[in-house]
Order: C-alpha cells, then structure tokens, then sequence
C-alpha cells in the first residue's frame, strides 16, 4: 500500500488533547443515539432490551466488526439502544478530530486521496484518548476499530479497564458489498460516508459539516472488487486473532436490517444476556468463515 505521509503522535498532541473533551461530547450526544442523524430503522426504533448483569467497575465492551459495507454502523446504533449502552464509531471520532485539527485533517486527505488507512498510531491515540476509564461506568459499543493487526494488539492495552464481553462479526458475500458500495455517497468536505441501507434517508448536506453529499469519485465495481480482495489481506489476520482471545461470533449480515438485527440480538442474549434464552437460539450460521465469504 502506498505511503501517504507519517504520523508523530507529538507533532500536534496539544491540539489533539484539547479536542479530547469534544470527541467525548460527541461519543455521548451523537454516536450512542439510537437512530442517530441518519434515520436509521434497523430492527425497529427501540427493539428489544438485552438484559445484562452490569458490574460495577468493570465496564462491558461489545465490538462489532466488518468489512465495508456490511452495515456496522448501522447496527452498532441498535445493539448500543439495546444495551443501553453509548455507540462509539472510530469513523465518527476521526472526522471530528480531523474537523478540528488541520494536521490531522491533512493527514486523513491524503490517505483518503491513494485509497490508504491512517496511520495506526493516529488511530489509536484518538481511540485511546475518547475512552478514559471514567468514561461510561458501564462500558460501550465500537465499531470501526480495530482494522489491522496493530490496531488488535492496542486493542488488548486500551481494553485494560473493559471486559471485551462479545465480538461480533458481520459476514456478507463480496458480491453484495460490491452493490451496497455502489449505493453510497459521502461529503465532499469531510468524507463522511452514508450509505442506504433499510430506510435510511441519504440527506443533501453532511450531518456533521453542512457539505454537500455526492457520488463517491473512483468508485466502480471492479475498483471497489478490488479493494476488497486488497482488504482481506489486512481484516482476516484481525478477526483470526481476535477470535482466538475473546468470545467471538460471526453472523450472517445479509437480509433485511430487521433480520440482520434479530440475529444479532439473539447473539448477544445467548453470549451476555438474560439466561432463558438458549445459545442455540441465536440465528448464526456456524459455517461462516471469519472474512466475508467470497464473491
């Protein structure tokens, strides 16, 4: 992969640090929003509650994970309504930071330009200054994070004072993320993307920057093939480690936001919820592989 520029974790720390009491404003206000500013319906506005047996000092973090286009963000807003819990998307925490940091920002800009991730010690700075032991005193949800197997190795130091209770692991044929990709747009200004799945209502202007939304430049369907089968290569290292350290489950993310929904609720009240439902009744296909599952 190209390198698009360095990252120095003290070339703009004070600018960054100043933006920490933001970032969390926004992880409270907007990212652990039920529905968000998108619209969003994914298994209903409110679903059902997942009872979970909360300890005190030992906060939970579920972490839901998959490749582009297999609805993360969408679903991480309804299992956190579902828990009870804040939604904190690394994809948020990024455009905030880099809205209010111009070094930050260039960086992203030029990542975003050759098709490249940030840096991984950007990424994990941000996460790691949003997420203070104080933070929620029950835990959160993440999506968005981690991506690389540097970023999973963080992962293990940032969740010191969190119990990683559940990953989950959205599982969609390539085929199908190819045509969901297709269908999105983003801003011109920032990047946000916005995508169409269930009723989502794609606006005119970003919901976090006021730019214009529009077609997504380079997008096609053999380039978009092709960065996935480049993403493979980087998310299937992730997941296989994971899996092999904490309670892992990957479920079938194609159907309906509602079905998809369901299935995850049922696996995470089989692995963290009330004890009368039964781990056999969560609808996960236990012959999913841990990627997406080909063309």
């Amino acid at each position: 992969m190209e390198e698009a520029g360095n990252y120095a974790s003290s070339d703009s720390s004070r600018s960054r640090l100043s933006v920490v009491g933001h970032l969390q404003e926004m992880t409270n206000n907007v990212a652990m929003s039920g529905g968000g500013k998108h619209g969003v319906k994914a298994g209903g506005e409110a679903g059902s509650k997942i009872t979970y047996p909360f300890e005190a000092g030992r906060p939970l973090a579920v972490i839901l994970m998959g490749y582009p286009g297999s609805g993360k963000h969408v679903h991480a807003e309804s299992i956190a309504h579902r828990l009870g819990l804040p939604h904190i998307s690394m994809g948020h925490l990024l455009k905030r930071a880099s809205a209010m940091d111009s070094h930050i920002a260039d960086i992203a800009a030029r990542h975003r330009h050759v098709g490249a991730l940030l840096p991984d010690e950007l990424v994990v700075d941000i996460l790691a200054e949003a997420l203070p032991e104080d933070h929620n005193p029950n835990g959160f949800v993440l999506q968005g994070f981690p991506r690389t197997l540097r970023q999973a190795e963080a992962l293990s130091e940032l969740s010191g004072a969190y119990d990683i209770g559940l990953i989950l692991n959205l599982v969609v044929p390539r085929s199908i993320l190819v045509h969901r990709l297709l269908a999105r747009r983003s801003c011109q200004e920032c990047g946000m993307s916005y995508g169409t799945v269930g009723e989502t209502i794609i606006p005119e202007r970003c919901n976090y920057c006021g730019g214009k939304i529009g077609p997504i430049d380079g997008y096609t369907a053999k380039s978009l093939h092709d960065r996935l089968v480049h993403y493979d290569h980087l998310f299937k290292p992730v997941i296989a480690r994971l899996a092999s350290i904490h309670p892992f489950v990957s479920v079938d993310g194609v159907g309906l936001p509602e079905s998809v929904s369901a299935r995850l609720t049922k696996a995470i009240a089989a692995h963290l919820g009330h004890p009368s439902v039964p781990e056999s009744s969560a609808i996960v296909n236990s012959n999913l592989s841990l990627g997406q599952t080909g063309a």
